[in-house]
């Protein structure tokens, strides 16, 4: 007759498989984002980050998350900017289903300047149904010239 330590064992060994323990964990890839300058509301200095969704796509595919600060793109420090609830003074962050359908988020973005002068950083957004967004970025800050006012 088999002993109930053994079948305890064995039940162990299986769960632990199957959660995943002792394999090694892939830190998250950073995705490749569209950076942009753009205009703030009263036409001061801002600049955009889109970020793709889907694994390798291009930096201006959706569904993406996409934020929008009210300052200029450079960085002496890093940075972290708060996206609240009903308050827009900061900057504004959505869920781009489609170019025609964007869901509001709070949370916050980080960023700071990389070596080779890109912009890289961190997206963690949250929508009001629940829906959590987490996702590190680094992009190349776009050559085109956006005239505000």
């Amino acid at each position: 007759m088999t002993s109930w330590r053994v079948w305890l064992g064995a039940g162990l060994v299986l769960a632990c498989g199957a959660c995943g323990a002792g394999q090694p964990t892939r830190p998250e890839a950073a995705a490749v984002a569209d950076v942009a300058r753009a205009c703030a509301p009263w036409d001061g200095a801002a600049f955009s980050v889109s970020v793709p969704l889907r694994e390798g796509a291009d930096p201006v595919a959706l569904p993406a998350l996409r934020v929008m600060v009210w300052s200029p793109p450079q960085f002496e420090h890093e940075r972290t900017v708060v996206f609240a609830d009903g308050d827009d003074r900061t900057g504004v962050a959505q869920y781009m289903e489609a170019e025609d359908r964007a869901t509001p988020l709070t949370g916050e973005a980080t960023f700071r300047q990389a070596a080779d002068g890109g912009l890289e950083g961190t997206l963690r957004l949250k929508a009001a149904d629940g829906r959590r967004f987490e996702r590190r970025f680094r992009g190349r800050l776009d050559d085109r010239m956006v005239m505000c006012g």
